[in-house]
């Protein structure tokens, strides 16, 4: 079935800096494709590549964040309240009388179980 072109594409296809671009595209991916060869060993031009200390910074990384990934999906951790050191204090009212055994009122007073 034919793809019918319309106005936008004619205009995209007829830009020179497209086909340049697009030349160039072809051109690059044919020279990437094939490795330069001597004697039986593949040449590397430019000193590309990561080399062996990359891959294992790459690997270690890589396994670094499988482990985070792990540790945090194990789930609710549930913790033992704080242990009570000394005693438990808090204050009452109590009533406070005066030396002739009146009543006069109430009084926050500190009390330790």
């Amino acid at each position: 079935m034919p793809v019918s072109s319309g106005p936008a594409q004619t205009q995209i296809a007829e830009s020179p800096l497209l086909e340049k671009v697009q030349t160039r595209r072809v051109v690059g991916a044919g020279r990437a494709v094939r490795a330069p060869v001597r004697g039986g060993r593949v040449v590397r031009r430019g000193g590309g590549g990561i080399g062996p200390a990359g891959a294992a910074a790459i690997g270690l990384g890589i396994l670094g964040v499988a482990a985070a990934a792990a540790a945090a999906n194990q789930g609710p951790r549930y913790y033992e309240p704080a242990p009570v050191y000394g005693p438990a204090c808090g204050y009452e009212m109590r009533p406070v009388y005066d030396r002739y055994g009146n009543y006069r009122g109430d009084r926050r007073v500190r009390v330790c179980d």
